[in-house]
């Protein structure tokens, strides 16, 4: 399966490397084909499964912004030891807490209230 992946994705290089005004219409339907085949590939097989809990919502966030706990706590104004508290599931997020994950890391509030 990896080789057929490998395969796939060296011609849709050699393709891409014409430039899209230089393709014919077969090659057009061709790069069509094979990039639905590659994405298709990806998302079986290299997909990052969605966050099922509050805490790989959080962490999940605070990667994509680059943030380490430290920062998260000053932006939400919260202590390190409630924010480590909260992620290890010792502790129970607070309202004020909620609020400041909807604000700072942009986490649908959809989502919070599942948790909530």
């Amino acid at each position: 399966m990896k080789n057929q992946y490998s395969k796939t994705t060296s011609e849709l290089e050699l393709l891409l490397k014409k430039g899209f005004n230089n393709l014919s219409p077969e090659e057009i339907g061709t790069l069509k084909s094979l990039s639905n085949k590659v994405a298709v590939f990806e998302k079986e097989h290299s997909a990052i499964p969605a966050p099922e809990t509050l805490s790989e919502m959080i962490e999940l966030r605070m990667y994509e912004l680059k943030l380490n706990q430290k920062s998260l706590a000053e932006r939400t104004g919260i202590s390190p030891a409630k924010l480590s508290l909260i992620l290890n599931g010792k502790q129970e997020p607070d309202l004020f807490f909620l609020k400041q994950c909807k604000k700072v890391l942009n986490i649908p509030a959809e989502f919070i209230l599942e948790f909530a």
